[in-house]
């Protein structure tokens, strides 16, 4: 029984491996593009109001990457705090494991008790 609950605790493992990988290198190539497009719209909207409005559009630009920083930001933490735990299913599993063993071992004793009250040679 703990083999196959090891075998469950590697096999999630590899899992959450595989995930952590997954999402670290779509989150880079995301954050990559994403960054590079909004530098080049940046870029855009400011030589459009270079000749008039260059201080405004540069501090227009400022609070709404910093608010969508914000946002972002509060949605990580969001996340990480809603996040189910780690090895969940094998954690779940020992404690069935361990319930099941608790009420064998009372059964057990339950027994030995009565076995010892009612057919020994001194009662």
């Amino acid at each position: 029984m703990l083999q196959t609950r090891l075998e469950m605790a590697a096999v999630e493992l590899g899992e959450e491996k595989s995930r952590l990988l997954s999402l670290i290198f779509t989150g880079l190539a995301s954050f990559l593009f994403l960054s590079f497009g909004i530098l080049v719209l940046s870029f855009l909207i400011v030589a459009f109001y270079w000749d008039t409005y260059r201080y405004t559009a540069l501090a227009a630009l400022a609070v709404v990457y910093a608010f969508i920083g914000g946002v972002l930001w509060l949605r990580l933490q969001h996340m990480i705090a809603h996040q189910p735990p780690a090895f969940s299913y094998t954690l779940a599993e020992l404690g069935r494991d361990s319930d099941a063993l608790a009420r064998s071992a009372e059964a057990d004793e339950i027994q030995s008790q009565t076995g010892n009250n009612s057919g020994g040679p001194n009662s």
